[in-house]
C-alpha cells in the first residue's frame, strides 16, 4: 500500500524537504492544499542577493554564508530550518532599459529601482508567507513598494537582515566612495517601520528577535519607531547607518532602562553621525545596563572617543548603581583595523575587549590572530 509524504514523521518530513531546490518546492505546493502548506512551511530561511551580474549575487551569497560560519546566538536558534539562496539579475528585466541613460545619478537611480521591484515581486509571492530569516542584499533600498511588501507580507519574520553593503562590486554608475557613504534618508523606510498612522496600523512584522542593517539612509526617528513596533528585539546590529546618531543613542538609554525591552546586544559600527567626546555624551550607558543589554560594540564608529570611554567604564562609582560590570564592551581605536581578534582587559570586574591587529596564515592553513594593541590602551 502506497504511502503519502504527508504521512512521514515531521522530523523526516523536514530533512526531505530541506532537500528540494526552491522550484520542487513551489512544484509540490502546486500539487494540493495540504502540500501547498508543507512546502510553504519548509520555505523560513531566504537568501535573495539582486545585482545585474551573476558573480555578484554569488559574492553576496558567500559574504553572507562566511559570516555565518561563526553564528551568534540568534542564529543559533534558527540554524535547523533550512536555507535557500535566491539570485535574481536585473539584467532582461521587464523594466524600461537603463542602457542609454547617460547621467550616472540617473542611471544608478534605475538600477536600483529595478533591483527593487524584482525583490518586491519575489517577496510578495504567497509562498513566501512563512518566512522566519531574511537577507536581502541590494545597492540599496529606495521603494516603497519593496518596504510595504515586507512589512505587510511576511508576519512570521523573526530575523532580518538588509545588506547594502558590497565593496567588490565596481558599477560605473557607482561612484568612487559609494560603499563608504551612508545614504541620505528616505521616506519609504516609514512603510517598513510603521512610522505614521497608516504604516504603523498596516504593519504586521511585529515578531523580529535580530535586526542587521548595512550601510543604509534609515533615520533615527524611523530605528526608533522599528525598536518600538518589534517588541521582542534581543539583537540589533547597525553598520554605516545614518540614523545611528546622538539622538538614538539617548533614546536608547531610556528605552532599555525601563525594562520592557528584552534587548541584549548592541553593536553599532562604523555609524559617522554619532559624535561622543564628553563624559556626559556617554550618560545613556547607564540606561543600557539597567536592562537587560549585556553586549555593546562601537567598532570603527571614528566620532567617538573611545578613550573617553573607557575611562568611563573604569570611573564606574559602584553607588550609582551603573552595572557596567556586566557589560561587554567592544572598542577599536582610531584608525584603519582589522576586527579579527580579541584581547580581554579587567578594570575593576569590568570586561571590555579592544581589538586591534592583522591575521596570517599559519603552515596548517588555519588563521591565526595576531594582535598589537595600541599603547593609549594599556595604560591602568
Amino acid at each position: 500500500m502506497a504511502t503519502s509524504i504527508a504521512s512521514l514523521p515531521s522530523e523526516l518530513l523536514d530533512i526531505i524537504l530541506s532537500s528540494l531546490p526552491i522550484s520542487s518546492l513551489l512544484a509540490l505546493s502546486a500539487t494540493s492544499k495540504k502540500y501547498q502548506v508543507l512546502a510553504h512551511k519548509a520555505l523560513q530561511t531566504l537568501n535573495l542577493a539582486v545585482f545585474p551580474h551573476d558573480i555578484h549575487c554569488q559574492l553576496a551569497l558567500l559574504t553572507q554564508q562566511l559570516r555565518l560560519g561563526i553564528p551568534d546566538d540568534n542564529e543559533r536558534v534558527s540554524s535547523n530550518c533550512p536555507s535557500f539562496d535566491c539570485i535574481a539579475r536585473t539584467t532582461g528585466s521587464p523594466v524600461k532599459s537603463y542602457s542609454n541613460v547617460k547621467n550616472s545619478a540617473e542611471a544608478r537611480t534605475k538600477r536600483i529601482s529595478i533591483q527593487n521591484e524584482i525583490a518586491a515581486h519575489i517577496l510578495g509571492q504567497r509562498s513566501l508567507r512563512y518566512l522566519k530569516r531574511l537577507v536581502l542584499n541590494t545597492y540599496d533600498i529606495a521603494s516603497t513598494e519593496l518596504t510595504t511588501v515586507i512589512a505587510t507580507k511576511l508576519p512570521q519574520l523573526k530575523h532580518l537582515e538588509l545588506n547594502f553593503n558590497h565593496p567588490y562590486i565596481h558599477d560605473q554608475y557607482l561612484s568612487s566612495g559609494y560603499w563608504r557613504e551612508a545614504p541620505a534618508g528616505n521616506p519609504c523606510w516609514n512603510a517598513l517601520v510603521g512610522l505614521g498612522q497608516t504604516s504603523q496600523h498596516n504593519l504586521r512584522m511585529r515578531n523580529l528577535q535580530s535586526l542587521r542593517i548595512e550601510r543604509a539612509g534609515i533615520t533615527s526617528a524611523q530605528l526608533r519607531s522599528l525598536l518600538k513596533s518589534n517588541p521582542q528585539l534581543r539583537s540589533i546590529h547597525l553598520n554605516n547607518v545614518t540614523g545611528v546618531d546622538q539622538e538614538f543613542v539617548q533614546w536608547l538609554g531610556i528605552y532599555c532602562e525601563d525594562g520592557q525591552t528584552p534587548l541584549q546586544e548592541i553593536i553599532l559600527e562604523n555609524c559617522s553621525q554619532l559624535r561622543m567626546q564628553d563624559s556626559e555624551d556617554f550618560a545613556w550607558l547607564a540606561g543600557i545596563t539597567a536592562g537587560s543589554v549585556r553586549r555593546l560594540s562601537l567598532s570603527l564608529c571614528r566620532n567617538v572617543n573611545h578613550r573617553r570611554l573607557v575611562e568611563v567604564i573604569e570611573d564606574e562609582d559602584d553607588d550609582e548603581g551603573l552595572g557596567f560590570r556586566d557589560l561587554e564592551v567592544i572598542v577599536t581605536p582610531r584608525g584603519t583595523v582589522y576586527h579579527l581578534g580579541v584581547l580581554e582587559k579587567v578594570h575593576s570586574n569590568v570586561p571590555f575587549h579592544i581589538v586591534y591587529g592583522s591575521a596570517d596564515h599559519s603552515s596548517e592553513g588555519t588563521m591565526v590572530n595576531k594582535l598589537e594593541v595600541d599603547p593609549q590602551y594599556l595604560a591602568v
